[in-house]
């Protein structure tokens, strides 16, 4: 009995040792995991107040924006919500172009930092095609339709747009025309406007003489138009309207009586 006694003696001291070394290995590597998460910490915390210290010697001083001729500088820094003082480095680059597409005139943008100080915009604008006259309010219209800015009064370099009707199309064939007309550079400097009541029902005023101008091939009936007004203004012949619907005839009509 004895003899078993002491052998179970010698099992429990060799279990208690065990034991104990686990438990000693098990807090030496706890202790060498808080050493090693708090080294981690230190270490990005110093890399943090570089990147600080950095971002703080590298600020926007200058912006210098290329390709507008709509948009002004000081806009396009305003929509980016850029200042002088602005980190170059932290700034977000995807949220200042973001910022930059809510405008209309912008089609396509670029952002490029150039250390130490300086930010470059490049941008892509819209092309105004008309000025589309919509319950007595005026918006320069794309080539699309879209809205582009509201004005107070007319420009003399546009065609204006009155649409009679909201027929399907209407707006379409009228600024397809105003495209021709800006494109081609037709009747500068004098004032035009385009009033369409249907896609074919479209007439053109220059400087208050009316011309029936119809649904497409705009290119061809505007060059007939021109060398047509020259004989007319020649002749000093009184015109009402001019009709040039017809693919193989232009109506002249002289006012009544004249």
């Amino acid at each position: 009995m004895k003899a078993k006694k002491r052998k179970n003696r010698k099992k429990k001291s060799g279990s208690n040792s065990l034991l104990l070394m686990r438990r000693l290995a098990a807090g030496l590597y706890r202790s060498r995991m808080v050493r090693t998460g708090i080294a981690i910490l230190v270490v990005l915390l110093l890399l943090r107040g570089a990147y600080a210290l950095i971002d703080r010697a590298f600020t926007v001083m200058e912006v210098e924006v290329i390709g507008n001729r709509y948009v002004s500088d000081s806009e396009v820094v305003r929509l980016m919500k850029v200042r002088k003082g602005t980190g170059l480095l932290s700034l977000d680059g995807e949220k200042a172009l973001e910022r930059l597409s809510l405008s209309p005139w912008l089609k396509e943008v670029r952002l490029r930092k150039e250390l130490p100080h300086r930010l470059v915009v490049w941008v892509k604008e819209d092309e105004p095609v008309a000025i589309l006259k919509r319950k007595g309010r005026l918006f320069l219209i794309n080539s699309e339709g879209t809205p582009l800015e509201s004005l107070k009064e007319t420009v003399s370099f546009l065609p204006v747009i009155s649409l009679r009707s909201n027929v399907k199309g209407t707006l379409k064939e009228a600024i397809r025309l105003a495209r021709v007309i800006r494109e081609r550079h037709f009747f500068e400097n004098r004032d035009v406007r385009i009033i369409a009541a249907s896609p074919e029902e479209i007439t053109l005023m220059v400087d208050k003489l009316p011309i029936k101008i119809g649904k497409g091939r705009y290119e061809q009936k505007l060059s007939r138009l021109v060398a047509l007004e020259e004989r007319v203004l020649r002749r000093e012949i009184p015109v009402q309207y001019i009709d040039l619907r017809f693919a193989k005839r232009v109506i002249v009509m002289p006012e009544k009586g004249k």
